[in-house]
């Protein structure tokens, strides 16, 4: 269910980026035509009213621009957060096929000979000393 969430905001979010791109685009074309075309009928008009127009239309523009950059940097980082969750959410990808070692699979015998007399040594000296333990407290008891 939750992959499925993540999914539909992401498509949302990368449809949102999309169009805050285009509007950017947009409005960078709006402040490059107004920047370089002068104003067709400008002999009607004051030259400085065009001209404080013209400024007032392009600090407009660039505060637009400002806040669509800032909603877009936004918008990225929330996308890579909702990949990064889906990725955690994802099963485990095999990513090599498991292999049969190319060695063949022997049993150590000396080492395992070893083992056993070092076990085997351990285990009869634990035994002596519990029989002679036994021995000496049988005698104690039957003494007194």
């Amino acid at each position: 269910m939750e992959l499925s969430d993540n999914a539909e905001q992401e498509k949302f979010l990368t449809t949102k980026i999309d169009l805050i791109n285009k509007y950017f685009f947009t409005y960078y074309a709006d402040i490059e035509s107004i920047k370089n075309s002068p104003e067709n009928n400008s002999a009607s008009r004051n030259p400085l009213l065009d001209y404080a127009a013209t400024v007032e239309k392009i600090a407009d523009l660039k505060q637009t621009l400002l806040l669509i950059k800032t909603a877009n940097v936004l918008l990225k980082k929330e996308i890579s957060k909702l990949e990064r969750q889906t990725r955690q959410l994802e099963p485990i990808k095999i990513i090599q096929p498991p292999a049969a070692d190319h060695r063949p699979v022997k049993p150590k015998t000396t080492f395992n000979v070893m083992v056993t007399g070092v076990v085997g040594f351990f285990l009869m000296f634990c035994l002596s000393y519990f029989l002679e333990f036994f021995k000496k407290n049988r005698s104690i008891s039957s003494k007194g």
